[in-house]
């Protein structure tokens, strides 16, 4: 986005991303704010809300490097189960 006034406020996205399917518009458009407030201590919460539903179960580098780079992190065993829960969920 070219300037700041034109970007949504993080915590409405944060909660749209929350709700978005994957390669939905409300996804592409809540990553494409992301990637500009990434590196700052409010794009945190946006972060996690792309990680947990629409970018679950492929995400951009760019996605998971800032992630990283913003403390978010899921403990293993918090990752196994959930992920075990997912798949006799199938």
């Amino acid at each position: 986005m070219a300037a700041d006034e034109t970007q949504l406020p993080v915590e409405f996205l944060a909660t749209l991303a929350a709700g978005a399917d994957p390669g939905s518009a409300a996804a592409r458009m809540a990553a494409e704010q992301a990637h500009d407030v990434a590196n700052s201590q409010q794009g945190g919460p946006l972060l996690a809300a792309l990680l947990a539903k629409p970018y679950r179960d492929s995400a951009p580098s760019w996605l998971l490097e800032a992630a990283v780079a913003n403390g978010l992190r899921q403990s293993e065993s918090a990752y196994l189960t959930d992920s075990t829960s997912r798949s006799q969920a199938r």
